[in-house]
C-alpha cells in the first residue's frame, strides 16, 4: 500500500482501520468486518502451497485492496490494472514462497537459532582487562609484545569456554549445539535464495534491505562457533549430568567463543608480519587491535558476500561464460584416489548418506540420535562392510580418540578452515555410546566435500589422492585460460587479435634468452595500439583470514617474480609480436594483467615492493570486458 502511494501517487487510505491476517488449512478466502475498526482477511494455507506462485503476492493484495474498497476504507482509483502496473514495475516480491529442490531449504522444523550478544561480548572484554591486569596507562605493543599478550588471551578465552561447558548438561548441549547448527545452515540458504525479491522489493519503494548481510554474517560467524563447541565437547571428553543452564551462560559462551576465534585470526595476521599490526592497550585495560588492518583485510569477505548477494547475476553470468571445474565421481582415476584416501568408494558413502537421511525422514527426526550399535545394524549394515564400516569410523566421525599427539594444532583452530576433526568434515559425532547428526549438517558437509575435491583443495594423505588432485589443478589452469580466451573471441571486438599459452623461450617466436614461461592470453589491440598480457590464476576463494595471507604470499613469493620479468622482457621487445600482428611497432605500449578467477588477495595487503602490473578478477571481465584495455 505504501508503494501504492509511492510510486503512483495516490492517496491509499480514506480512514485507518485494523485489519487481522488468518492463514489456517481450512479457512474461506474472504474477507469479513468484524466492526467499524476491524477487518478480518483470511488465506487458506493450500493457497499459499500451490504449485503457481508467480502472481501469488499480485493475487492476495489485489483481493485484499478491492475488499478494502468496498467497505469504503481504500481510494476506490487504486484500480485492478493500477495494481498490475505497480506489480510489473516492481521486479522484487515481499511475499516470497519458493519451490526449492535444495535439502538445505526445506523446513523441517527444527529453525531456532541464537546469535552472540553484544552485551555478553562487552562483558568478557572486561574480563579480558581484568585477566591482563595493564589498566592505567594506554600503550602500543611491539609486534612480539602482541604474541605475547594475544596468546595468553587466546588461552584464557579458550579455557573459561571449556570450564563453563563442564557446567552444563553436555549430553543435552551436543544436541542443541547439533540443533543450533542444523538451524544455522537452513537459515543461511534460505536467505541467499530470497534476499535478490527481497531487495528488488525494497529498492523500489525507495529503500534498502541491509539488515539481512548482517544475519548473514551471524550466520557465519554461529556456524563456526557452533563446530568450535562440538569440537570442545568432543575432543576434550567433557561429560557433565548437572544442569546449570541459564541464559546468562550461553550468551557467555558464545562471547568466549567469539573472542576465541577473532583473536585467533588475528594471531594469524600476526605470525604474518604483516605492516601495522601491532596490538594496543587502553587505559581501562581492554585490547584495542589495528582497526585499520581488520578492516581492510574483512572489505575481501565483504566484497564476496556482497557480490552473492546483491549481484547473482554477475555470478551466474561468470559460471556461464567461464564455468569453474566441475569433478566427474563416475571416472576409474577418481574413485580409486577417493577409495585410497577414505577406505570406502565415493559411491558407497552416498550411499550410507541417503540411507541415513532417509532414516531420518522415516521417523521424522532432523537431529538424530542413535546407539552405535543400532546405527551399525539398521543403517550402515545396509550398505557398509564391517571393513567399510571400520574405515567410515576413522575418516567420517568426531570422536575423542582423534585427539592424540599426531593431531596438529592447527586442526583445532577454529579461525582455520579444511581442517581435519572440523564439524563438516566428520559430520557424524560419537559422544557416550551414541552416533548423532543432522540431516542438514550432512547435506552441508557433502556439498564441502564435493567442492573441496573440485578445487583441489581435499585435505590428502595417499599417494593416489595427491596424483589425482595434481592433474584437477593442471585441468582447472588450462580451462580457465581457454575460458578466458573463448570469452574474448566471442565479444568479437574489433581489431583485437587474441591468442594462448604463448610460450616466451629460447627458439619461439618470442625468442627470450631464457624460458620466461607463457603468456595465458595474449590480446593485441591495434587501433588502440596495445598488447595486453595476461597470466590466468584459477586460485579459490579464500575463507579465511590465513588463506587470504597465504594465497597473497603465494602471489608474491611464487607466482610475481617471473610474471615480472617477462613484463620486462616483453616491454624492451616490443617489435618480437609483430610475428603475431604485422601493425605492431615502436609505438605499441604492452600491460601485463595478473588474473584470478575469484577476487585477487594480491589487493588487500600493503606491498613494500611496487610492481607495474594490474590485478584483477573474473568478475571485473564481466563487468567490463574493456577494462584489459583502459
Amino acid at each position: 500500500m505504501y508503494a501504492l502511494e509511492c510510486r503512483k501517487g495516490i492517496p491509499v487510505l480514506l480512514k485507518d482501520v485494523y485489519v487481522e491476517l488468518i492463514i489456517l488449512p481450512d479457512v474461506v478466502f474472504k474477507p469479513k468486518m468484524i466492526n467499524q475498526c476491524l477487518i478480518a482477511f483470511s488465506v487458506p494455507l493450500k493457497m499459499l502451497d500451490s504449485s503457481d506462485t508467480t502472481n501469488l503476492e499480485q493475487s492476495i493484495f489485489t483481493a485484499f485492496i478491492q475488499a478494502l474498497i468496498h467497505f469504503g476504507i481504500v481510494n476506490p482509483l487504486i484500480t485492478d490494472a493500477v495494481i498490475a502496473d505497480m506489480f510489473k514495475e516492481a521486479k522484487g516480491r515481499f511475499l516470497i514462497i519458493a519451490k526449492s529442490n535444495s535439502m538445505l531449504e526445506v523446513n523441517d522444523g527444527e529453525t531456532n537459532c541464537h546469535y552472540v550478544s553484544k552485551r555478553y561480548c562487552d562483558v568478557v572484554l572486561d574480563e579480558i582487562a581484568d585477566f591482563l591486569g595493564r589498566k592505567g596507562k594506554e600503550e602500543k605493543l611491539s609486534i612480539e609484545d602482541s604474541k605475547s599478550i594475544i596468546g595468553s588471551v587466546a588461552d584464557y578465552v579458550a579455557t573459561e569456554a571449556k570450564e563453563l561447558i563442564a557446567k552444563f548438561n553436555t549430553e543435552q548441549l551436543l544436541y542443541n549445539l547439533l540443533s543450533l547448527h542444523h538451524a544455522i545452515v537452513y537459515w543461511s540458504g534460505l536467505t541467499h535464495g530470497r534476499f535478490k525479491q527481497l531487495s528488488e522489493a525494497y529498492a523500489y519503494i525507495g529503500a534498502k534491505f541491509e539488515n539481512q548481510l548482517e544475519y548473514l554474517n551471524q550466520y557465519s560467524e554461529m556456524n563456526i562457533l557452533t563446530q568450535g563447541l562440538i569440537e570442545y565437547i568432543i575432543l576434550d571428553d567433557i561429560h557433565n549430568e548437572q544442569e546449570e543452564q541459564s541464559i546468562e551462560n550461553i550468551d557467555r559462551l558464545f562471547a568466549l567463543m567469539h573472542f576465541n576465534t577473532n583473536m585467533g585470526s588475528y594471531i594469524d595476521q600476526l605470525s604474518a608480519g604483516l605492516p601495522n599490526s601491532e596490538l594496543s592497550i587502553l587505559d581501562n585495560g581492554r585490547l584495542a587491535l589495528p582497526k585499520t588492518l581488520i578492516d581492510r583485510i574483512n572489505s575481501y569477505f565483504y566484497r564476496l558476500r556482497e557480490l552473492g548477494l546483491n549481484h547473482p547475476e554477475l555470478l551466474r553470468e561468470l559460471n556461464s561464460l567461464m564455468p569453474q571445474y566441475d569433478i566427474d565421481t563416475t571416472t576409474p582415476e577418481f574413485n580409486t584416489a577417493y577409495e585410497k584416501e577414505f577406505g570406502l568408494s565415493f559411491e558407497k558413502y552416498m550411499s550410507l548418506f541417503h540411507t541415513a537421511y532417509d532414516y531420518a525422514l522415516k521417523n521424522q527426526r532432523p537431529i538424530v540420535k542413535i546407539p552405535l550399535h543400532v546405527f551399525k545394524n539398521q543403517i550402515a549394515g545396509k550398505c557398509l562392510t564391517e571393513q567399510e564400516f571400520s574405515a567410515f569410523m576413522e575418516h567420517y566421525v568426531l570422536q575423542k580418540s582423534l585427539k592424540t599427539e599426531e593431531l596438529k594444532p592447527s586442526d583445532q583452530w577454529l579461525q582455520r578452515y579444511n581442517r581435519s576433526v572440523q564439524l563438516t568434515a566428520r559430520p557424524w559425532v560419537l559422544f557416550e555410546g551414541n552416533l548423532y547428526f543432522t540431516t542438514k549438517t550432512l547435506c552441508e558437509s557433502t556439498m564441502i566435500l564435493m567442492e573441496r575435491l573440485s578445487n583441489g583443495t581435499i585435505r590428502k594423505r595417499s599417494k593416489e589422492m595427491n596424483s589425482f588432485v595434481a592433474g584437477i589443478n593442471k585441468e582447472k589452469g588450462h580451462l580457465f585460460t581457454m575460458n578466458v580466451s573463448d570469452y574474448y573471441k566471442k565479444l568479437n571486438i574489433e581489431g583485437v587479435y587474441i591468442n594462448e599459452e604463448v610460450a616466451v623461450k629460447p627458439g619461439k617466436w618470442l625468442n627470450a634468452d631464457s624460458d620466461l614461461g607463457d603468456i595465458d592470453i595474449l590480446l593485441i589491440n591495434i587501433p588502440r595500439k596495445l598488447i595486453v598480457c595476461i597470466e590466468a590464476k584459477d586460485f579459490v576463494e579464500s575463507r579465511t583470514v590465513y588463506e587470504l595471507i597465504q594465497q597473497d604470499r603465494k602471489i608474491v613469493t611464487k607466482e610475481l617474480a617471473h610474471v615480472v620479468r617477462r613484463d620486462e622482457w616483453c616491454k624492451k621487445n616490443i617489435l618480437s609480436f609483430q610475428k603475431y600482428v604485422e601493425a605492431v611497432d615502436k609505438t605499441y605500449t604492452v600491460k601485463t594483467i595478473f588474473l584470478t578467477y575469484n577476487e585477487s588477495a594480491y589487493n588487500y595487503f600493503e606491498h613494500e615492493e611496487k610492481v607495474d602490473i594490474l590485478f584483477l578478477s573474473a568478475i571485473d571481465l564481466i563487468e567490463n570486458p574493456m577494462v584489459v584495455f583502459d
